[in-house]
């Protein structure tokens, strides 16, 4: 999630739930896109964008403490 957020192309949340079994809060990721630090390009990708690529730490710590089992 950390470097993913990082990338153009974003993170594959297919492989966050592969390696770890958890998702991000489906509410969680659409706040942060209503506030333009988040997009999700594809069902299965989240980059951040705008501001979002400033405070990279915090919206690491946002989605990772919405991890859900799946």
């Amino acid at each position: 999630l950390l470097m993913g957020l990082r990338l153009h192309e974003g993170v594959d949340l297919s492989h966050i739930a592969r390696i770890g079994g958890v998702a991000p809060s489906a509410n969680k990721v659409a706040w942060l896109q209503t506030l333009g630090i988040l997009d999700r390009p594809s069902p299965q990708r989240l980059r951040a964008v705008g501001r979002g690529r400033f405070v990279l730490n915090e919206l690491v710590r946002q989605l990772s403490g919405s991890f859900e089992p799946i």
